[in-house]
C-alpha cells in the first residue's frame, strides 16, 4: 500500500512537470508568434524607410548614408524593436543588419558606408532575442524572433484602378528632364505641327500640346480580345461629359479610373525626337483641343492636390493602327465600331507626371486663368506608395516617370 503511495507521488509529479510544460509551451509559444509578427512589421518598416531616402538622389542630391541608418533604426523602433545600447529604454538583444541591393536583389554594400549609384532599394535582418518563462523547465531560457525585408524603388509600370490620374496627355517634350517645384501651364502649342515625327499615320493635324482622354477605350496589344479580363477598350467618344466623369472623384460620384499599363520610353529618354518607337503598353484614346467644362472641374475638385497626368511619346492615327493590323490587331469593342474616328487619336502612354493643381483663391497665376481652358499646376518628382514597379528600368534624374516604392518581398 505504501509503494502504491509512493508510485502515485512520482506520477502526479511527472504530471505537474508535463502540465507545466504544456503551459510553457503555450505561453512562450504565444509570445514567440507575438515577437515575430512585430519583428516582421518592424523589418518591412525599417526597409522601406531607409529606400525611401534613396530616392533623395534621383534629381542629384547627395544621399547622407547617416541619414539612411537613422531612418532605419527609428522606424524599427517604432514598431517596438529598439536598436541602441547607449539608451537603457532601448529593447535588449535586438539586432539590426542592412544591406544596400541593386535592382537583382544583389547585395552591394553595408547600409552606413556610401550608397553605390546601382543601389535601387534595401534588405534589413531584425533578430529579438527574449528570455522564456515557462520553458526554462525544459532547458530552453531563450527564444528569438528574426524577421527580413526587401524594398526597392523604380519607374512605375502601370497605376491600378482608382488612382488619382486625370484624363489629360502631356507629351515627354514638356516635362522630361523638368526639375521639381517647376511650375507650368498645358495648353495648346501645335504641338504635332511642330515634331510631326511624332505623329504617326496622318495625325499631323494634330495641334494641342495635350490630349483629352477617353478612359473608356484604352487599346493595349496583348489585352485587346472580348474576354480578357483587362481588356478597356468600350466606347470611342471624347464626349466632354464623358470625359467629366473621370475627373469627379469616385467618392463624389464619378467613375472609377481603369489600370494603365505603361510602353517602353525612346531610350534614351530625352526630349529629343526618338528615333526608335515601341508598340508595348497603352494607347490611350483622345483628342487634342478645349473643353471648358473639364479644365474647369479640374480646379473645382482637385486645388492643391497631387495628381497623374499620363506623358505620351507618340501620337497614332486610327487609321494607321487599322492598316497595320499585324502590330495593331483589332480590338474588340462593346460599341462595335472597331477604331475611333479619324480626326481622334490614340496616345501612346509612357509615363506619369506628378502635378500638384494650382489654387485660384491663393494662386494669381491660376486665378488669372479666367477661361479655364489650362491646366496649371508644379510638377513634382513624387515617390508614390503604390503602383506597380519594375527596378530593372533606368531612371533618368528627375523626368516625367513616377518613380514608386514598394516591399518586393
Amino acid at each position: 500500500m505504501k509503494d502504491e503511495k509512493g508510485q502515485a507521488i512520482v506520477l502526479v509529479a511527472f504530471a505537474i512537470i508535463a502540465l507545466a510544460a504544456v503551459i510553457g509551451l503555450a505561453i512562450d509559444g504565444g509570445r514567440l508568434y507575438q515577437s515575430r509578427r512585430q519583428v516582421q512589421n518592424a523589418a518591412d518598416a525599417a526597409a522601406l524607410a531607409g529606400t525611401r531616402l534613396l530616392t533623395d538622389g534621383l534629381c542629384g542630391t547627395s544621399v547622407n548614408p547617416a541619414n539612411v541608418v537613422n531612418a532605419i533604426v527609428e522606424f524599427a523602433a517604432q514598431n517596438g524593436v529598439v536598436f541602441n545600447p547607449l539608451d537603457p529604454a532601448a529593447t535588449p538583444d535586438a539586432r539590426i543588419e542592412a544591406w544596400y541591393v541593386d535592382a537583382n536583389e544583389t547585395r552591394i554594400g553595408v547600409v552606413g558606408t556610401t550608397v553605390p549609384s546601382t543601389a535601387r532599394g534595401i534588405a534589413v535582418s531584425l533578430q529579438l532575442t527574449q528570455t522564456t518563462t515557462f520553458m526554462r523547465i525544459l532547458g530552453h531560457r531563450e527564444i528569438m524572433a528574426p524577421g527580413t525585408a526587401t524594398a526597392m524603388f523604380g519607374p512605375v509600370v502601370q497605376m491600378p484602378a482608382g488612382s488619382k490620374v486625370l484624363p489629360i496627355a502631356v507629351p515627354d517634350d514638356v516635362v522630361v528632364g523638368m526639375p521639381p517645384g517647376t511650375k507650368f501651364t498645358v495648353e495648346n502649342d501645335v504641338f504635332c505641327q511642330v515634331h510631326a515625327a511624332q505623329c504617326i499615320g496622318d495625325a499631323g493635324d494634330a495641334s494641342s500640346q495635350r490630349g483629352w482622354l477617353n478612359f473608356d477605350y484604352i487599346y493595349n496589344t496583348v489585352h485587346y480580345t472580348e474576354d480578357d479580363p483587362l481588356r478597356r477598350t468600350h466606347k470611342p467618344t471624347t464626349n466632354a461629359n464623358d470625359i467629366l466623369q473621370f475627373i469627379i472623384p469616385s467618392e463624389l460620384g464619378g467613375r472609377e479610373v481603369p489600370p494603365i499599363f505603361l510602353g517602353t520610353p525612346p531610350i534614351p529618354s530625352a526630349p529629343a525626337i526618338p528615333t526608335t518607337l515601341y508598340i508595348d503598353g497603352d494607347f490611350i484614346h483622345g483628342e487634342p483641343g478645349q473643353k471648358q467644362s473639364d479644365s474647369k472641374a479640374v480646379f473645382d475638385y482637385y486645388p492643391d492636390q497631387l495628381v497623374y497626368l499620363p506623358v505620351f511619346d507618340v501620337v497614332y492615327a486610327p487609321n494607321y493602327m487599322d492598316d497595320n493590323n499585324a502590330s495593331f490587331p483589332d480590338p474588340y469593342v462593346d460599341s462595335g465600331q472597331t477604331w475611333p474616328n479619324q480626326n481622334q487619336y490614340l496616345y501612346h502612354i509612357i509615363g506619369f507626371a506628378g502635378v500638384q493643381v494650382c489654387n485660384e483663391n491663393t494662386d494669381s497665376d491660376c486665378d488669372n486663368n479666367t477661361e479655364q481652358k489650362e491646366l496649371v499646376g508644379t510638377f513634382r518628382n513624387l515617390i508614390i506608395g503604390q503602383g506597380q514597379i519594375d527596378p530593372s528600368i533606368p531612371i533618368n534624374g528627375c523626368d516625367a516617370t513616377v518613380v514608386g516604392l514598394t516591399l518586393w518581398k
